[in-house]
């Protein structure tokens, strides 16, 4: 678990929602995708804890594939995020 201090963690959240628009050139599902929204889910339970309203909506989302939706395979997650 990272030290958050107010600075850093409004640094983070900031980055995360500036991420969003770039996001658009990559499909559903993509490594892409996949590494954001662990990263997001990683820092709002860090940040705001695992019972906060931030953490357990975000984690609510329904990420369903539409179908015929292939998942990326190619990438490595566990290794992009690291």
């Amino acid at each position: 678990m990272k030290a958050w201090t107010k600075e850093r963690a409004l640094q983070t959240l900031k980055e995360l929602a500036d991420e969003v628009g770039s996001l658009k050139n990559f499909k559903a599902f993509s490594t892409e995708h996949t590494i954001w929204v662990t990263k997001c889910l990683e820092t709002f339970e860090e940040v705001f804890g695992r019972d906060s309203r931030y953490y357990l909506t975000f984690a609510s989302f329904t990420w369903q594939m539409p179908p015929g939706t292939e998942i990326n395979t190619y990438g490595n997650v566990e290794t992009a995020i690291n």
